[in-house]
């Protein structure tokens, strides 16, 4: 999961995080501060370093899970 500093719900978002975890759900959280809604998804800010840590994480899990199933089949 992606949460942004200055969401308006980011407190409720990263709860749910914690809830997924708790129900055995696996979950990354990962905050990014100084950020706003839907910050990746702003190509006027596509340069900043939090969103390109965003979009890096984000691209990293996918290869991860897409590799994993290639294995699989």
């Amino acid at each position: 999961m992606i949460v942004n500093e200055n969401a308006v719900r980011r407190d409720e978002g990263e709860a749910y995080g914690r809830k997924l975890a708790q129900a055995g759900v696996r979950v990354t959280s990962l905050r990014y501060n100084g950020t706003i809604h839907d910050f990746v998804m702003l190509n006027p800010i596509a340069q900043i370093p939090a969103m390109r840590a965003a979009v890096g994480h984000a691209i990293g899990y996918l290869r991860h899970v897409f590799a994993a199933a290639n294995r699989r089949l």
